[in-house]
């Protein structure tokens, strides 16, 4: 999930882009560098159809095998709707060549395919885990 969320992960939630044009403006005005932002009813799209050709290798869409609260769910199909997981980089490959298929495919070890045909991957240290840092933010909340 944190290899297909990306830089995304670093976002910040608001509820409207009303409060995405108030926070970039107290950033400016105070001089405190830069951020993402992403609403929590982003602006819908149509996600084109994806055929998985029933491959035991293709895990299936990221989406089906995340859960999340319903207030969510739109703003994490935004981010992650068009994603396939599969069990490895040669099934990623053959998937991404399809041309019928358009969206990213995420390998289980964290190799990426983006729609645009871009690869990332290599190893990835514990230090950078986005999620498993902000369970621990979490948890030292609750702590506090």
């Amino acid at each position: 999930l944190e290899v297909a969320l990306g830089n995304r992960l670093q976002s910040v939630i608001v509820n409207s882009y009303s409060d995405t044009v108030q926070a970039i403006d107290y950033l400016k005005s105070h001089q405190s560098g830069r951020s993402s932002f992403v609403p929590i009813q982003p602006k819908p799209f149509i996600q084109p159809p994806m055929n998985l050709n029933g491959n035991p290798a293709v895990l299936g869409r990221m989406i089906d095998k995340v859960q999340c609260p319903d207030e969510y769910r739109s703003l994490l199909n935004h981010l992650i709707g068009n994603v396939v997981l599969v069990q490895d980089f040669e099934t990623a490959l053959n998937l991404h060549a399809k041309l019928e298929f358009q969206g990213v495919v995420v390998t289980q070890n964290g190799e990426i395919i983006d729609s645009s045909g871009i690869v990332s991957g290599g190893q990835v240290s514990d230090s950078g885990n986005g999620l498993r840092h902000g369970q621990r933010f979490r948890s030292i909340q609750t702590t506090l």
